[in-house]
């Protein structure tokens, strides 16, 4: 099959299997109506603007834009709220990005924040696809105001470094009031959802405050380690437009077992839809074919090519829920071959070519798990296999492979 088949049943296959469920919830209109109701949970990256919702699971689905609503729940999942507020929108990417202030860029947005903890001390959470993570603040009824993380460029001795104004810590210093300095450190705190979430929570217990309790569930990335074994098919094609053997052949279609294992990493946010791995491999190849050519007085030369290699595939991966248990996935990323001990290409009569050097080349595939098991086929682009290739000269490996994997843990 052509890797851009498998492109665009990749893609196919996203259009058509649904990835998330309406869940329990409620949201309250602007005149404070509360309505109970199911809620698609995406499971938010980004904080959302609107919602999709229905009265059950038969019933048609409603949109409700970010006007029209102030609160919105997902049960025992995420809770937002709509504020009006200023929201740094300082760059915290590149070099090239940063300014010289250490000071905050406000602008002012009408956003849902989503609320981590809630109580006496409440925290809050807003990213968007232009805004990364901006964290904000609440003490009992006062208004919520955001702990300032900023990266900035300074200018010492001709040379520009790289600040940051952490006055974040400061301010959780001055508004949470611990006595016993050693049970809340602000000086190692970072500014991260998991590390100021655990932080407002300690605060409570520090304070004797029996309200302060986590609302949104903080996910984090999820490993997983799953061995692997799989057969792989490969044939090698060689073209020469010059020389005594040209033309464009194909070496014999061969099928070997490969080892391995794979580590995912399963990203918090889409209701662990997406993922990314690394996947060594053990492999080999070893196939020939037999060429006539009438005009010469030794009309047949058997060439042959044998060779081991490590294959370590990076990639991404996206699912897609059947069920609790089953699900589908799509892989496509890059991969990265090593040729191992002596790799050689063979016509008869002639000097062995050697093979070598580490290559890159693409990947695309499909799977399937059922509970721990997953079974997948990736197809991987040519790989051209000469040293010194040129357009008048190729050794290109093809080959795909059916893996078999099982989740450790």
């Amino acid at each position: 099959m052509k890797l851009k088949k498998i492109y665009l049943l990749l893609f196919f296959t996203s259009l058509m299997v649904a990835q998330n469920k309406y869940q329990k919830g409620y949201y309250i209109l602007n005149d404070g109506t509360k309505v109970e109701c199911l809620i698609k949970n995406y499971d938010w990256k980004n904080n959302p603007t609107k919602i999709e919702t229905k009265q059950t699971l038969d019933s048609q689905n409603k949109d409700i834009s970010i006007e029209e609503f102030n609160e919105f729940s997902v049960e025992n999942e995420s809770k937002f709220i709509k504020q009006t507020l200023d929201i740094d929108i300082s760059s915290d990417g590149g070099y090239n990005t940063l300014t010289n202030s250490k000071e905050p860029n406000y602008k002012k947005f009408t956003v849902f924040l989503k609320v981590l903890v809630e109580g006496k001390y409440s925290l809050y959470h807003f990213e968007s696809e232009d805004i990364s993570d901006r964290f904000f603040y609440k003490v009992e009824n006062s208004e919520i105001k955001q702990l300032v993380y900023k990266k900035y460029m300074n200018s010492d001795s001709g040379q520009t470094n790289i600040y940051v104004n952490e006055s974040y810590k400061n301010e959780l210093n001055r508004i949470i009031n611990c006595q016993d300095n050693t049970f809340l450190k602000t000086s190692s705190l970072e500014y991260r959802k998991d590390n100021l979430s655990d932080f407002f929570i300690k605060a409570k217990v520090c304070n004797g405050i029996t309200n302060n309790k986590l609302v949104s569930k903080n996910k984090s990335v999820k490993v997983n380690f799953k061995p692997v074994i799989g057969m792989n098919f490969g044939f090698i094609n060689l073209y020469n437009k010059y020389g005594n053997i040209y033309g464009d052949h194909d070496l014999s279609s061969e099928s070997s077992l490969s080892f391995g294992g794979e580590i995912e990493f399963v990203l918090p946010f889409n209701n662990n839809n997406w993922s990314f791995y690394v996947q060594p491999t053990i492999n080999s190849y070893k196939g020939k074919t037999n060429l006539y050519y009438p005009q010469y007085s030794n009309p047949f030369y058997e060439v042959s090519a044998e060779f081991n290699y490590i294959n370590i595939p990076v990639a991404g991966r996206r699912y897609f829920h059947l069920s609790n248990n089953s699900k589908l996935f799509a892989n496509l990323g890059l991969n990265i071959t090593f040729t191992t001990g002596k790799p050689e290409f063979t016509i008869q009569r002639q000097p062995s070519t050697f093979l070598g050097g580490n290559r890159f080349n693409f990947l695309a595939g499909l799977g399937y798990q059922y509970k721990n098991i997953s079974l997948e086929i990736v197809k991987y682009s040519n790989l051209e296999l000469l040293i010194y290739k040129s357009a008048d000269s190729s050794i290109k490996y093809n080959n795909m492979s059916i893996n078999l994997k099982y989740k450790l843990f």
